[in-house]
C-alpha cells in the first residue's frame, strides 16, 4: 500500500510490503512479487530467482530486488558469476542516487558492496546494523545467517537469531524460518536438545522450512540415531516438494544416516538417484557428492566410476578459487580419481590466485587460504601420495581451524575423516585413538567408530583401514 505521508515522487513509491517493511518501488506488483522471491528464498525454494525477476519486470529499478540479486549471486561462491553481482550493485546504486532509498535499502546496497569484494564479515556488520532497527527483517536476518553460515561462524549464527527473535511471536510471517534458523545455530554450537526441539517446532509452523527441518537431521547425526534420522527425512517431505538443490543435501543427511547402518546398497542408490541424480556444477552439490564417496572409501567400498565425473568437473575450477571450502572437496575429487598430477596443478592455481589477491585488495579467502586452506591441500595432496606422515603433518596440528572454511560440523567431518585414515593407514595407533576419543566425545556413534573401532581398541595392534564388514 502507498504510505499514508506520501508528498514527493519517492514518497508516492514507498510502498510497505506483507511483513510491513518499506520498499521504494513503482507499483504494487513488483513489491508482491519481491515478497514472493523473499519467501521462496527463505525456504530455499528453486523459484526465488523466478519472482525476483518477476519483480524486476514490473519495476526494472527496483534497488531492493537488485540488492538480492546480488546478495544471492555471491552465495554461488563462484568467481565466474561475481560479473552479476557486480552488475546488480551497480543497479541498485543507480536506483538509490535517482529515487533515494530506505535506510533498509542503502544498507542492503552496502552489504552488496562489501560482499562483492569477500568482506563477508563486513556485509553482516551492515546487515546486523539494519536489524538492530528492523528486527523483523527476515531477508536480513537469513541472509546474515547464510553468509554466517561460508564463513564457519557459528556463534555469530546463534547469537544473531537468539538476538532478534526476542522481537518475533508465532503468529508473525516468516517465524517458522526463522525459528530454523536458530535451531540451525544451536545445533553447531551443540546445543542439540534445545536445537532439535526448535527444529521439530519450525517445520510444524511452517512445512515447508527445509533449513529447520535439515537442522533436526543434523542433531540425529551428531548424537547418533540413524534409525530416526531416516524417519524424519522419510516422513517430512513438504519441505522438499519445492526446494531447490538444498533437497540433493538433505538426500545426502539420509545416505549417511544408511551409511551408519551399514546399508551401502542405499546408499550408492541414493548417491545416484539423488545426491548425484543431476551433473550440477554447484559447489554444494559437488561437496555432497565428494564427501559422500570419500566416507564410502575411506570404509573400504568400491565406488567405481563415479570419482570420474566429479574429477573432470574439478578440473574446470582450476583458476576460480573464489571460496576455500569448495575448494577443498575439488582437490578431493582430483585426488579420489587418482588425478594426482591435475591436483597438483589445482593447488598451485589456488595458492597464485590467493596470493595475488593478497597483493591487491585484503579479501576473507586469502586469510582463509593462509590460515587453514594451504594447510588442508598440502594434506589432501600428501594423502593422495601414500604420505600418511605428511597429512598429518600438515593438517593434525590446525584441526582447531578447519572452521574457518565454512560449511556445518557434518560437512567438515571429511576432513576428520581424512586425518584419521591417514593416521589408520600409516599405522600411528597412538593419534589415532587420540582422534577417535575426540570424536566419540563430540558427536554419537556412526560408520566410523562402528567400523574402526573404540578409542581403547586402537593403542596395540597396527591398524589397517576397516571395511572388511561392510
Amino acid at each position: 500500500m502507498i504510505s499514508a505521508d506520501a508528498t514527493g515522487s519517492t514518497d508516492r513509491m514507498r510502498l510497505a510490503d506483507c511483513r510491513g517493511l518499506a520498499v521504494t518501488a513503482a507499483n504494487a506488483e513488483a513489491v508482491e512479487n519481491f515478497d514472493n522471491a523473499v519467501r521462496a528464498f527463505l525456504r530455499h525454494g528453486r523459484d526465488s530467482i523466478d519472482h525476483l525477476n518477476a519483480a524486476l519486470g514490473h519495476d526494472p529499478e527496483m534497488a531492493m530486488a537488485h540488492a538480492a540479486k546480488g546478495l544471492w549471486t555471491v552465495l554461488l561462491g563462484r568467481r565466474q558469476v561475481l560479473p552479476v553481482a557486480h552488475q546488480a550493485l551497480k543497479d541498485a546504486r543507480s536506483s538509490l542516487a535517482e529515487r533515494g532509498g530506505t535506510a533498509r535499502e542503502q544498507a542492503f546496497v552496502r552489504a552488496l558492496e562489501r560482499a562483492v569484494v569477500d568482506d563477508f564479515d563486513g556485509a553482516v556488520v551492515v546487515l546486523e546494523a539494519s536489524l538492530a532497527d528492523q528486527p523483523h527483517d527476515a531477508l536480513g536476518l537469513k541472509l546474515g545467517h547464510q553468509l554466517r553460515f561460508m564463513t564457519g561462524d557459528a556463534p555469530g549464527m546463534h547469537q544473531s537469531t537468539a538476538r532478534h527473535l526476542a522481537h518475533w511471536s508465532p503468529e508473525m510471517p516468516d517465524y517458522g524460518f526463522m525459528l530454523g534458523c536458530h535451531a540451525f545455530g544451536l545445533e553447531e554450537t551443540g546445543a542439540v536438545e534445545e536445537a532439535e526441539k526448535a527444529g521439530r517446532a519450525a517445520v510444524e509452523l511452517e512445512p515447508e522450512d527445509a533449513w529447520g527441518f535439515h537442522a533436526v537431521a543434523h542433531v540425529l547425526e551428531v548424537t547418533g540415531r540413524p534409525r530416526e534420522g531416516v524417519a524424519w527425512l522419510a516422513q517430512n517431505t513438504p519441505a522438499l516438494k519445492r526446494s531447490n538443490n538444498f533437497a540433493y543435501h538433505v538426500f545426502w543427511h539420509r545416505a549417511l544416516f544408511h551409511l551408519t547402518m551399514g546399508e551401502i546398497g542405499t546408499v550408492l542408490s541414493l548417491y545416484d538417484q539423488s545426491v548425484r541424480a543431476d551433473k550440477t556444477d554447484d559447489f554444494r552439490d559437488v561437496a555432497n557428492a565428494v564427501s559422500l564417496l570419500w566416507r564410502l572409501q575411506a570404509l573400504g567400498v568400491d565406488v567405481g566410476d563415479r570419482w570420474r565425473e566429479l574429477a573432470e568437473l574439478a578440473e574446470t575450477h582450476i583458476g576460480d578459487h573464489a571460496y576455500g571450502f569448495a575448494d577443498g572437496h575439488y582437490l578431493m575429487a582430483l585426488v579420489g580419481a587418482g588425478r594426482q598430477d591435475v591436483a597438483a596443478r589445482f593447488v598451485r592455481s589456488a595458492a597464485e590466485a590467493n596470493t595475488v589477491a593478497v597483493s591487491g585488495a585484503a579479501g576473507h579467502q586469502p586469510w582463509v587460504w593462509r590460515s587453514i586452506g594451504c594447510n588442508l591441500a598440502e594434506a589432501i595432496l600428501a594423502f593422495g601420495q601414500g604420505d600418511d606422515a605428511g597429512v598429518i603433518k600438515a593438517l593434525v596440528g590446525v584441526r582447531d581451524r578447519i572452521h574457518l572454511l565454512g560449511g556445518s560440523h557434518v560437512q567438515r567431518d571429511v576432513f576428520e575423516i581424512l586425518i584419521l585414515e591417514a593416521a589408520m593407514r600409516g599405522g600411528n595407533n597412538t593419534l589415532a585413538a587420540s582422534l577417535m576419543a575426540d570424536r566419540c566425545r563430540r558427536r554419537g556413534d556412526d560408520a566410523f567408530t562402528y567400523r574402526w573401532g573404540a578409542p581403547e581398541d586402537l593403542t596395540t595392534e597396527p591398524l589397517l583401514v576397516a571395511g572388511a564388514g561392510i
